[in-house]
């Protein structure tokens, strides 16, 4: 009876907060439309959202060409990032692990580059299914390494494979890079990383992968929490550790690899969020899995208002003000916590 009571009391508790972080959520992307680099009166921005009509054209232009796609594109971004850092930390058996160790970025920013080299493809909207081929190829080939070397569904060999394969993808889109103007025009816009300057149908093209990742994390928490008791116990609980970890990796590639294709690079949230989730509601994955979601739109969102505000009139990327945040966050965490045994 004490467990039933405490039961109930954690998952009203669990619920409670999931509603105050989408509420913060919903109020970061009220504030992202009303406030910018560009100080427009609150009543103009509603006028521009709702009746376009009848707004001024260049606040109508402002509000839903400009701030309603990035406020779009801030909370998808965000909440993949979040749910894929939570996802890595599980399977990787590793509270420091981060997406970007699968090679996602890697590849998206090789294929990026390769593109404008070899094709002169400069526009975003035709860069981000390079960016994202370059995602899923980099995941696969570390997969691929790690079965060749018969570890294919352990969490130390996948890094390990994704370590080295970063190192070689970055040399090869720095040579890339440094043997023509094109290719470093846009290695460096595409670097980075930021929610700005994309258009509405970018987001539309990998929405259906988002949708898709973000239901196959949703539906493997209580198998990625009993994993955590080991694979022997989670076999006798009916899990089966091999196919868990290759759906959650499979929803890895499309949460990483789609937000890294449309927003560039951004880190530090996928690191930072599960932990926090944790902190707020325990180490339970049907919990960490939405929090990390919801959390990761919040930072991210709120990352690129205040990018926006604090060097009026111009403006700091996301991901720059994320590094700022995460940075003395994550040497923290490693100062913090004992070294991790995978």
């Amino acid at each position: 009876m004490l467990n039933q009571r405490t039961t109930r009391t954690r998952a009203l508790l669990h619920a409670v907060v999931l509603i105050v972080l989408l509420v913060l959520v919903l109020a970061c992307a009220a504030t992202s439309l009303f406030f910018g680099s560009r100080l427009v009166p609150p009543t103009d921005v509603w006028q521009g959202l709702v009746h376009p009509e009848t707004a001024p054209e260049d606040i109508a232009v402002l509000v839903r060409e400009q701030r309603l796609p990035r406020m779009a594109m801030g909370v998808a971004v965000g909440a993949a990032l979040g749910l894929a850092g939570a996802l890595t930390q599980g399977h990787a058996c590793n509270p420091l692990a981060d997406p970007g160790l699968l090679g996602i970025t890697s590849g998206a920013a090789l294929m990026i580059v390769g593109a404008a080299f070899f094709l002169g493809v400069t526009d975003p909207a035709v860069q981000v299914w390079f960016a994202f081929a370059g995602a899923v190829l980099g995941a696969a080939i570390v997969f691929v390494i790690s079965a060749l070397s018969g570890g294919a569904t352990n969490p130390l060999t996948i890094i390990l494979a994704g370590s080295a394969l970063t190192a070689f993808l970055t040399a090869m889109t720095t040579m890339l890079v440094l043997s023509g103007r094109a290719a470093l025009d846009v290695q460096r816009f595409w670097q980075a990383g930021s929610v700005a300057g994309r258009e509405m149908s970018v987001l539309y093209g990998v929405l259906p992968y988002l949708l898709l990742g973000a239901m196959l994390a949703l539906l493997s928490g209580r198998s990625l929490t009993l994993l955590g008791l080991g694979d022997a116990a989670a076999s006798s609980l009916g899990v089966r550790p091999t196919l868990v970890r290759w759906v959650g990796f499979v929803a890895i590639v499309i949460l990483s690899g789609a937000a890294t294709a449309v927003a560039g690079p951004i880190g530090f949230v996928g690191l930072i969020v599960p932990h926090v989730a944790r902190i707020l509601g325990g180490p339970d994955y049907r919990w960490v899995i939405p929090a990390s979601a919801l959390l990761g739109a919040i930072l991210v969102v709120a990352a690129d208002t205040v990018g926006r505000l604090v060097t009026l009139p111009s403006e700091v990327q996301a991901s720059i003000m994320l590094a700022l945040v995460g940075a003395p966050v994550f040497i923290l965490l490693v100062r913090r916590r004992s070294p991790v045994t995978l």
